[in-house]
């Protein structure tokens, strides 16, 4: 990319598993819910007896017969699913929880609250798993960054927080595309794109701006082609 002297330009899909890990896993009341979560998965994971319990519930509930999902450190999508899962099955959970036996039951339940907390966890996780996998598209432009971006921010305002959650999250996300419509690469993509144009800015301030400065390298290039011409002319 510097020999071809083209921007370079960090991976969208990348850099939004990195905000979801630094403003919002790494938080340490999500941390300490999830890590309940995974203690409850991995119960049923190895007691048949709860298993069993467990699919017995679902049909008596009429609950999808889904398995719960383990997630993997790795992978932040998967602690999505996880909890996800969690809330699906959540009636079946809470009817198999009282057969525990008393020792196994230490940290591997759920208060109301927590049950609760986890509803706008999960929303927030679903927005990044559904923006991630549309950056993920062989088709998606770098003129789907703004759009991406002010997306995820509006959908964002919308979750109720949690242990303050989402003010990291929002902080993280900031922190690396605060200024985004402020940058050429990026805002020159979005006008030029006849889905988006100048409507999709959030400030309609830095739309005007891009399109001056789009307008002034138009300019410029019209310039330098008269002077090539000419040029070639004489020669």
């Amino acid at each position: 990319m510097e020999v071809g002297k083209f921007t370079n330009i960090p991976c969208l899909a990348h850099t939004l598993q990195l905000v979801v890990k630094d403003g919002c896993l790494n938080n340490e009341r999500i941390s300490l819910l999830t890590a309940t979560c995974r203690r409850i998965v991995g119960h049923f994971k190895h007691s048949v007896k709860s298993y069993k319990l467990l699919r017995q519930s679902q049909e008596v509930l009429g609950l999808p017969k889904h398995v719960i999902i383990q997630d993997e450190p790795t992978r932040w999508n998967s602690t999505f699913h996880m909890l996800n899962r969690l809330i699906e099955q959540k009636d079946a959970i809470l009817l198999v929880t009282p057969h525990f036996p008393k020792a196994t039951r230490q940290n591997k339940e759920l208060s109301t609250g927590e049950w609760d907390n986890l509803v706008p966890l999960v929303a927030a996780l679903k927005v990044f798993e559904e923006v991630t996998l549309t950056a993920s598209s062989s088709k998606v432009t770098t003129s789907e960054v703004i759009p991406i971006i002010n997306a995820v921010n509006m959908s964002i305002d919308r979750i109720k927080d949690y242990g303050n959650f989402k003010e990291s999250l929002c902080q993280s996300l900031h922190r690396r595309y605060e200024d985004c419509e402020n940058e050429p690469i990026y805002a020159f993509a979005t006008i030029l794109d006849p889905r988006f144009k100048n409507k999709i800015f959030r400030s309609r301030m830095m739309a005007e701006k891009a399109v001056t400065l789009l307008n002034g390298e138009l300019n410029a290039l019209d310039i330098d082609e008269g002077h090539e011409t000419k040029a070639a002319e004489n020669r």
